[in-house]
């Protein structure tokens, strides 16, 4: 059963105010909360926004195990990708979805994004990509990556291509100018300032990190 109703009571909201502030009527909240009509997830996500809570503190913990299993059109589903620092890291063929599924942002994360067009999502898995990261970015660690992301956008962590090999770094930006750092989160490994941004090859931002242990 849903928990809208809760929700909107612990927010201090009556059905006509939660129905103002999301372009319906209280006939329709009230239908919602009853469960006489579906939560989609375009709704799902402007519940959210305006509850300022989880979608999956709107589902509850009984939604039925056989609808979140399967592959819904509405859930973008990520490419999977692994990033070997022995090999040219490429947009070549993705492992199937299933080979991730335990990572847990299908449901409540991913859907939460802005999935438009302005994105390109996909998980890189790290294997024998070294340490320069560690212990922020380790060995079996995930990232999803926005491969839209070609160019500097603010200070966070890109992938960047050097010769033929992709590594993760931080970049930043000199507020007093327009030259770029290359930081490594480990001191062994050196960082690079003062470069332009005609001396970095961007593949994306890295906006989602997990680690399984």
């Amino acid at each position: 059963m849903s928990e809208l109703k809760n929700i909107r009571r612990a927010r201090g909201l009556t059905q006509d105010e939660l129905a103002l502030a999301m372009n319906t009527t209280g006939v329709s909240i009230s239908r919602y909360e009853r469960d006489e009509r579906k939560l989609t997830l375009p709704l799902l996500r402007r519940l959210s926004s305006v509850l300022e809570c989880k979608i999956t503190d709107i589902i509850g913990d009984d939604v039925d195990s056989s609808r979140t299993n399967v592959k819904r059109p509405e859930v973008r589903w990520l490419g999977h990708f692994r990033l070997n620092k022995y090999q040219v890291f490429h947009d070549g063929p993705a492992v199937v979805p299933e080979a991730i599924s335990e990572i847990p942002f299908k449901e409540d994360w991913i859907t939460s994004l802005d999935l438009s067009e302005k994105c390109d999502l996909v998980v890189v898995e790290m294997v024998n990509c070294g340490d320069a990261m560690s212990p922020m970015l380790v060995e079996r660690d995930f990232v999803i990556l926005d491969r839209n992301v070609r160019s500097f956008v603010r200070d966070g962590v890109y992938l960047i291509l050097s010769g033929k090999h992709a590594e993760f770094r931080r970049l930043a930006k000199n507020p007093l100018s327009d030259c770029y750092s290359i930081l490594s989160e480990n001191p062994s490994h050196p960082d690079y300032s003062n470069l332009s941004l005609r001396d970095l090859n961007i593949l994306g931002l890295a906006v989602w990190h997990w680690s399984p242990v």
